[in-house]
């Protein structure tokens, strides 16, 4: 089975902790489950205290003989200096959960950039499965390309580099259009075009996009972005 799972938190402003946390890590399976069982710093506390995982579920389960139960592998969990480490161990991750600073777990959305969003903002875009809805994950795509698209317009330095690469305001906009336009099937998996296009252009930045929720925490507000020329600080701390 695939679908290769992290979970991290960050310890303090210097330290990150982070593990495996299985395979079949997909957001039914995983992220609905620290969103329902493991989300307060006790909670927290009390999931790493069992160090990486085979498998995830309800708590106190490790201590049972059902099919179903937390698998601890009996390995603890490695520690890094930063969010960036996370990916350091192991090879192919697919989903990754993180439990930051601010008390709130995020999932790292695996599209073209690592998209953090609140699992708080995404669990009000769910399927009856527990997946997160392919118009959501569209949705996503099309707030952070805005953000890039917004940055083109009011950085010159951006704005030379997107020249370089062969491309000019209609090309921009043209792009936008065909994320919003990709249909119930996310773009990347059907149009490798688009995809290496995309890349090309947020290459400029820092590997992250982090979102925030709106007022009402159930819709897209903010989506942050750095570029790669500043000094990398952690996502916690962007503004």
């Amino acid at each position: 089975m695939g679908d290769i799972s992290i979970i991290a938190r960050r310890l303090s402003d210097k330290y990150v902790q982070y593990g495996w946390s299985g395979n079949g890590g997909v957001f039914s399976s995983r992220g609905t489950r620290l969103w329902e069982d493991y989300n307060s710093p006790d909670m927290v506390e009390y999931l790493f205290s069992l160090g990486q995982l085979r498998s995830l579920w309800s708590p106190g389960s490790e201590n049972s003989s059902y099919l179903f139960r937390t698998e601890p592998t009996g390995r603890p969990h490695w520690v890094g200096t930063s969010e960036l480490d996370i990916y350091s161990k192991i090879a192919f991750v697919d989903h990754t959960y993180f439990y930051d600073g601010d008390h709130q777990w995020y999932y790292i959305v695996p599209t073209v950039m690592w998209t953090k969003v609140p699992i708080s903002l995404l669990v009000a875009h769910l399927t009856e499965r527990g997946d997160i809805l392919p118009e959501f994950r569209i949705a996503l795509e099309t707030a952070v390309f805005d953000a890039v698209l917004n940055y083109y317009r009011n950085d010159e330095q951006y704005r030379a580099y997107v020249a370089r690469l062969g491309y000019d305001d209609n090309r921009m906009d043209q792009l936008g259009q065909e994320i919003k336009n990709s249909g119930d099937k996310l773009f990347y998996y059907n149009n490798c075009e688009l995809l290496e296009t995309l890349k090309n252009l947020y290459r400029y930045f820092a590997l992250w996009a982090v979102v925030s929720g709106d007022e009402s925490g159930r819709e897209i507000g903010r989506v942050l972005l750095r570029a790669k020329s500043e000094p990398y600080i952690e996502t916690i701390f962007w503004k």
